[in-house]
């Protein structure tokens, strides 16, 4: 398993030793660790024993904040080529803090969007074309298999930050989600993304779930 979650506080040394070990037996190459906020203490000796804190899950409901009615439409199969260029432009923004080998390619990230089955991740994007939001359908939530919809990916051209883009087209996409039937959304932020990080914490209303931390082995 490429995730490990720790349930006490006493994480050590030798736990540590004794995961990296089973974890190369398994052929991973890295091992992940997930933190939740109530327990600060592991935050710390995770810390202490060289694991870097990779991302952040958040979730929240998908019952829109804000009413948007026009300057925001769905993607369209044309838009493909406009995502993927604007994706690779922000790629700095999703890479993890600590993992090797993990991240696309600007060659793959390109062929990856071109060929994105909207049906399965549905989009919007502004009609100036600045920005753009993905989600993700029918995402297993917990181990009783409900499903609800991933933050797929979202990006806004740098030159229009602080406009408020990323919070419109955000509605725009839990708008959709709730049309669809979905009541949860869920996402990952790189953990050195803090300008997202607050953004949907702040204004989208997004709690954090947990935190994961890595190291290569």
């Amino acid at each position: 398993p490429e995730t490990v979650v720790v349930e006490q506080i006493g994480f050590d040394g030798p736990m540590l030793d004794f995961l990296k070990k089973r974890a190369r037996a398994w052929g991973d190459e890295f091992l992940a660790v997930r933190h939740f906020p109530e327990d600060e203490p592991l935050g710390a000796a995770l810390s202490s024993l060289g694991l870097a804190p990779e991302l952040t899950r958040i979730t929240r409901g998908t019952a829109p904040l804000l009413e948007v009615s026009e300057g925001v439409r769905p993607l369209a199969n044309g838009d493909r080529p406009f995502v993927s260029r604007l994706h690779v432009e922000c790629s700095p923004f999703y890479r993890s803090s600590n993992r090797q080998g993990a991240d696309l390619g600007a060659i793959d990230a390109l062929s990856h969007y071109l060929g994105l089955d909207l049906s399965r991740y549905p989009g919007w994007v502004d009609e100036s074309r600045r920005g753009y939001v993905l989600l993700e359908r029918d995402f297993g939530l917990d181990l009783l298999e409900r499903k609800g919809v991933y933050l797929y990916d979202i990006a806004v051209r740098p030159q229009s930050w602080g406009q408020g883009l990323a919070v419109l087209l955000h509605e725009a996409a839990m708008r959709g989600a709730t049309e669809l039937g979905y009541q949860t959304v869920i996402g990952d932020i790189a953990f050195a993304n803090e300008r997202a990080f607050r953004v949907a914490t702040e204004k989208l209303g997004y709690q954090v779930e947990w935190r994961r931390w890595g190291v290569n082995l």
